[in-house]
């Protein structure tokens, strides 16, 4: 994989789709890692929806 210095990652979805076509020529401890740095982009990402989804519900719970 080429690498450039000044190469930014903006969407890790992107990018995870970029790279996918070549996780498996990585080896297993690079591909390991790849895989739960995706992990935990997923866990942040659905705790923040999470979080979204409480706010309207608190917000009538505090209207009752």
């Amino acid at each position: 994989m080429r690498h450039e210095r000044r190469d930014r990652v903006l969407d890790w979805r992107e990018e995870l789709l970029r790279v996918a076509p070549r996780l498996h020529d990585l080896p297993d401890d690079a591909r390991r890692a790849v895989l739960e740095t995706v992990g935990a982009f997923l866990r942040e990402d659905a705790e923040e929806r999470n979080e979204a989804l409480r706010q309207p519900a608190r917000t009538l719970a505090d209207a009752a």
